[in-house]
């Protein structure tokens, strides 16, 4: 009788699976269903548009292109700016300077120390203090390494309180009756004798890079490009 084996062979046993496909990443699923065309700027450029069949789709594929764009941007080194930070670059001079006096009405906030001369300023002030009071008990000298880590503390406090007061300033805009007033409206807002606060709405989230002069929006898979003025 001749036996029988009914168990794969070694061959059989060493046969690699069939490759699976690679997945596909959503932006290559949603790009796969858009028709490109092509759109005209309010400057007149005329540019390729990618067109989603339904207006949902539309919105999903800017959203995961922007997302894309900005993972580009991170890795490049760009930074995420929003409009209640100081350093928003397409802040105006006037409304920086308003929103600075708001914040100095809150507890805690250390004025001029956002700025390179505003924390050297600083760094004087502290060591003439401990200079003239330094026979005084409760006050101890303070040095490099102290003065870095006090200035950085101010610095958090002070990105706190900037954005309470910058929303202070949004809602000051949005009710106006309600704010009229008030010292923060007539004195520092909206005061009779000095410029009107720049029209229109807040700037929208731009990406910076450190020691350079290009400033980048996103939106709806486009790239605004600003160059910072000295």
């Amino acid at each position: 009788m001749t036996e029988t084996n009914d168990n794969p062979t070694n061959t059989d046993a060493k046969r690699p699976a069939a490759p699976k496909g690679k997945r596909k990443s959503k932006l290559e699923s949603l790009r796969s269903l858009g028709a490109w065309t092509e759109i005209e700027l309010p400057n007149g450029h005329k540019v390729p548009y990618l067109a989603m069949p339904t207006p949902a789709l539309q919105c999903e594929w800017n959203e995961a292109l922007d997302k894309r764009v900005r993972t580009h941007l991170k890795a490049g080194g760009f930074t995420r700016v929003c409009a209640p930070q100081r350093d928003h670059p397409l802040h105006s001079d006037i409304l920086r300077a308003r929103v600075d006096e708001l914040a100095a009405g809150y507890p805690g906030y250390a004025r001029g120390i956002d700025t390179d001369n505003g924390r050297a300023k600083y760094r004087m002030d502290v060591r003439r203090a401990n200079k003239e009071d330094g026979h005084m008990a409760h006050v101890l000298p303070i040095g490099a390494d102290e003065m870095d880590a006090l200035i950085e503390s101010h610095l958090k406090t002070n990105l706190a309180l900037w954005r309470d007061a910058f929303e202070q300033y949004r809602d000051i805009r949005n009710n106006p009756a309600y704010w009229q007033h008030t010292n923060s409206y007539k004195r520092i807002m909206c005061p009779d004798d000095g410029p009107p606060l720049p029209d229109g709405p807040p700037p929208p989230p731009v990406y910076v890079r450190e020691n350079a002069d290009i400033v980048l929006s996103v939106k709806d898979g486009f790239v605004s490009l600003w160059v910072k003025q000295a």
